[in-house]
């Protein structure tokens, strides 16, 4: 590349990392790397610098939106791959299409963006609420939509539904006994009968062939010459036979050719056979070389600030601090890091023949959970670090903490105007900590 590149490198399009002609469709695949970090929590294109960030960029080297998001539509994880497409011309042609799309997969739940309950100030006002409802609504859409499919015969629309709610609600027993019922059902009486007009084709199809088929010629019984040979040559060669007397009306001694004893020599008519070649000198018996086995990549993670164990394509390998370079075989891999208290991190790579890929990785806290304990507290508002939870009764007196590794300040208001204060150090992340209030 020549010049100066201006922007952040992992929201940048392939082709203005390539320093091409840009049109709107470059900032689609912004729009991409927006909504892939919406979705997953994790950024489309990473690196240790921004040379490996553009170079996954260009070369679209990135995990899949359901690999990282299970619980996300397949309209919209589809959506997104278009919108992060390499070529240009695989990309929407325009916002409005992007806008369509997003409107047909809030469409598919019954998801309406006008509705005040799915807007984003009731998101503000109320994460913890907010996502709650979602997860009820998609429960009863996801679990409606699944059982339609199979009352269709459409089992693989209802895996699809189910697999979804499966990503949310993992022990849902209803669903659970749904997707084991589909595999123990038989074939259905239109498959029969389908399978049963193949094999009845496939029978009528083998008649014809045999009758129509074209028989071989039967060739005459006279011997051609170089049949007389094939015979001859299998044939032993007796000791010859004593001469013949000659018969008076012969005077000549000689015995007639028939009384000759048999030759081994063909006959004129055949072309006489190639002389047979000199032995050729033996060659030295030399062992072939193996073939090159292809010199391997490898790999490095270092986790800043933490400890995870470390997975290759789902082989865990080691722990960080106690393995070094890791060895790959040349092409594609994933790795995956994780601990008890961070969110796995997980990313798709190639690796080339004697190249090395090190990754410089920062894990995010799994969240803490805040539980508020204390007589007649349901009735109560809660803020914490100044933003406002809602009523407890309608988190069940649980708040969720994203950041826990940083101190709290917790505020508690009841109607009768009594306000409880509490100063709460870093939490530990993916714990939950009571706090006992009067």
């Amino acid at each position: 590349m020549t010049g100066a590149l201006v922007g952040t490198a992992a929201y940048m399009s392939p082709e203005q990392a390539l320093e091409r002609v840009l049109d709107s469709r470059s900032d689609l695949f912004s729009l991409g790397t927006l909504l892939f970090h919406a979705l997953t929590g994790q950024l489309p294109f990473s690196g240790n610098n921004p040379s490996i960030v553009l170079r996954n960029v260009i070369e679209g080297n990135r995990a899949d939106v359901l690999d990282l998001a299970p619980d996300v539509s397949g309209t919209l994880a589809g959506l997104v791959d278009r919108l992060l497409a390499t070529e240009p011309t695989e990309r929407p042609e325009s916002c409005s299409e992007v806008r369509a799309e997003l409107l047909s997969a809030l469409a598919e739940v019954n998801l309406d963006p006008k509705a005040p309950e799915w807007s984003i100030r009731s998101w503000v006002i109320d994460p913890e609420g907010y996502e709650e409802r979602l997860r009820e609504h998609l429960h009863g859409v996801l679990l409606e939509s699944g059982t339609r499919c199979l009352e269709d015969n459409d089992h693989l629309g209802a895996l699809r539904q189910f697999n979804r709610l499966l990503a949310i609600d993992e022990q849902n027993p209803e669903v659970l006994a749904l997707v084991q019922s589909m595999h123990r059902d038989s074939p259905s009486q239109g498959n029969r009968l389908w399978w049963l007009a193949a094999v009845g084709g496939v029978g009528v199809a083998g008649l014809l062939t045999l009758a129509l088929w074209p028989r071989p010629q039967v060739l005459p019984e006279t011997s051609t010459p170089d049949s007389t040979l094939r015979a001859e040559s299998a044939v032993v060669v007796e000791p010859p036979e004593s001469p013949v007397e000659p018969t008076p009306e012969v005077p000549s001694p000689t015995p007639p050719p028939e009384a000759q004893p048999p030759s081994t020599a063909p006959p004129a008519s055949t072309p006489p056979r190639a002389a047979a070649k000199a032995p050729r000198k033996p060659r030295a018996n030399v062992p072939e070389a193996p073939p090159e086995a292809a010199t391997p990549g490898t790999v490095s993670v270092l986790v800043d600030g933490a400890w995870a164990w470390i997975s290759i394509d789902g082989d865990r390998v080691g722990k960080t601090g106690q393995i070094g370079r890791i060895e790959l075989t040349p092409g594609r891999h994933t790795l995956q890091v994780e601990n008890d208290y961070s969110l796995p991190w997980e990313r798709t790579f190639e690796v080339s023949p004697g190249e090395h890929r090190p990754f410089e990785i920062t894990l995010k806290p799994r969240p803490a959970t805040l539980v508020i304990a204390g007589s007649g507290m349901e009735d109560c508002s809660a803020a914490l670090n100044g933003s406002n939870r809602g009523p407890l009764r309608d988190v069940s007196s649980r708040l969720l903490v994203t950041n826990p590794r940083q101190p709290h300040t917790l505020q508690v208001s009841c109607p009768n105007g009594t306000v409880h204060s509490k100063k709460l150090a870093p939490l530990v992340p993916g714990k939950a900590v009571t706090v006992v209030l009067p």
